[in-house]
């Protein structure tokens, strides 16, 4: 038998006798004056007992997404630093850009003023 096969057949005999426990606990105790006060108390145990575990997994996911919003934040973080860098190179190769073309008209000029001085 496979693992999903044994899981749904665990699940309908647990569903099964679960009723079965509810159908016989509620034939035997009706005979009781009191049933009702005591399904009352239980329904509100039970209802506390929900509210508890309701609260917990809350803070159990409200844990993990804290967790997750500070990853992200630090991916954040380094992403900013990585443009601010990125800003800084463009500047720095505008700069060597202009740099170059200047210097290169100064070379144009040397070399042409360079070739009028050895003509005359």
């Amino acid at each position: 038998m496979s693992l999903k096969t044994l899981r749904i057949h665990f699940l309908y005999c647990v569903t099964i006798l679960a009723l079965a426990v509810v159908i016989m606990a509620s034939a035997r105790w009706t005979e009781f004056g009191s049933f009702t006060q005591y399904l009352r108390n239980m329904a509100t145990v039970v209802s506390l007992l929900l509210a508890l575990l309701a609260i917990l997994y809350s803070h159990i996911v409200n844990n993990g997404l804290s967790k997750s919003l500070k990853n992200i934040r630090e991916a954040s973080s380094a992403m900013r630093k990585s443009k601010e860098a990125m800003k800084e190179f463009s500047k720095l190769t505008h700069k060597i850009s202009k740099d170059t073309e200047e210097y290169s008209e100064k070379f144009t000029n040397m070399a042409t003023d360079l070739e009028n001085y050895t003509k005359s």
